[in-house]
C-alpha cells in the first residue's frame, strides 16, 4: 500500500464524473459500553457487489432516521443481541439471553419507515428478527421451545452443520445452499393468517386497486398513468373498510389515491 496522498488519488482524479453512482446502502451499527460498529464482513461484501456501504447509529429520532432514508437505497440490518421481549407484549423468560436496548427502537422504527417507503431491506440473524417485529410479527424468546435440532454450534462459524428448507420458486431458493450453521437463540414464530387477510408480494398497484374495486363494488380512475405499474409488498384486510387500506397505500411514497363517490381514484 502507498503512503502517498497523491498516488492513491490518481484513479479518482483520471475519471470524470469521480463519482459512479453506485447504491448507497445503510448498515444498521451494533452498540456496546460507548461504541457503535460494524463488522467488517458486511461492509465488505456491499462493496463486493458494487454498493457502498454508510454505517446508520442506533438514534431513535423519526426526523433523523426519514432524513436518512432519502439518502439511501437500501438497508441492511445487522446481526447482535435479541430484543427486549416487551416489545412484543410480553415479559422476559429465564431462558432469554442479552438484549440491547440502545438499538430496539431504532431499528424498528428504520426498517417500519423504509418499509413505507419500500426501500430494500435485508435482514441477517438479529435483522431478521427486526423485520418480524417491525411489520407485525413474533419472535420467541427461546429457540428450544420450538425446535429440535442442536442450535448453537460448537464447529467453526464457517461450517454447516445442519439443513435449511427453502421454500422452492422463492428467490432466496434460487440463490441459497442447503446447510447452514444457526448461532442465534430467539427465532420468528409464525403467525396465523387470516382467511379476511390477504398477501400481494411485489404486486402491482393496478392488480391492488382492481381487486379493491371489485370487492367494494368501485370503478378504478387512473389520473397518472406511471401509479398502474408501481409495485408494493402489502397486506389488505377484507373485512376492513375501504377507507384503513386507502391510508395504508398512501404511506407509500410513489402512492396517492383518493375515495370519490364510485371510484377509486389514483393520482
Amino acid at each position: 500500500m502507498s503512503f502517498s496522498l497523491d498516488e492513491l488519488l490518481v484513479s479518482a482524479y483520471e475519471n470524470f464524473p469521480e463519482a459512479e453512482n453506485r447504491p448507497v446502502i445503510g448498515i444498521t451499527a451494533n452498540y456496546s459500553d460507548i461504541d457503535a460498529t460494524v463488522r467488517d464482513r458486511y461492509y465488505k461484501q456491499i462493496i463486493n457487489a458494487g454498493g457502498v456501504p454508510v454505517i446508520i447509529p442506533p438514534i431513535a429520532d423519526t426526523a433523523i432516521i426519514a432524513d436518512t432514508l432519502e439518502k439511501v437505497d437500501g438497508i441492511l440490518l445487522t446481526g447482535g443481541g435479541d430484543y427486549n421481549p416487551l416489545w412484543c407484549g410480553e415479559e422476559p423468560s429465564p431462558k432469554l439471553h442479552n438484549i440491547n436496548r440502545e438499538r430496539d427502537a431504532a431499528e424498528l422504527i428504520l426498517t417500519r419507515l423504509a418499509y413505507n417507503k419500500q426501500i430494500p431491506v435485508l435482514g441477517i440473524c438479529r435483522g431478521i428478527q427486526t423485520l418480524a417485529m417491525a411489520l407485525g410479527g413474533h419472535v420467541a424468546q427461546d429457540i428450544s421451545s420450538q425446535v429440535t435440532i442442536k442450535h448453537s454450534q460448537d464447529t467453526d462459524r464457517e461450517e454447516a452443520t445442519h439443513s435449511v428448507i427453502v421454500e422452492e420458486g422463492s428467490m432466496l431458493h434460487s440463490i441459497f445452499f442447503q446447510t447452514a450453521n444457526t448461532q442465534h437463540p430467539t427465532p420468528n414464530t409464525p403467525l396465523p393468517e387470516s382467511d379476511t387477510i390477504r398477501t400481494f408480494e411485489n404486486a402491482e398497484l393496478q392488480q391492488i386497486l382492481g381487486e379493491l374495486a371489485d370487492h367494494y363494488h368501485l370503478e378504478v380512475d387512473y389520473r397518472n398513468e406511471q401509479a398502474r405499474h408501481v409495485r408494493l409488498y402489502t397486506k389488505w384486510n377484507t373485512a376492513a373498510p375501504l377507507s384503513q387500506i386507502v391510508e395504508r397505500l398512501n404511506n407509500f411514497e410513489k402512492v396517492s389515491i383518493r375515495q370519490s363517490e364510485n371510484h377509486i381514484i389514483a393520482e
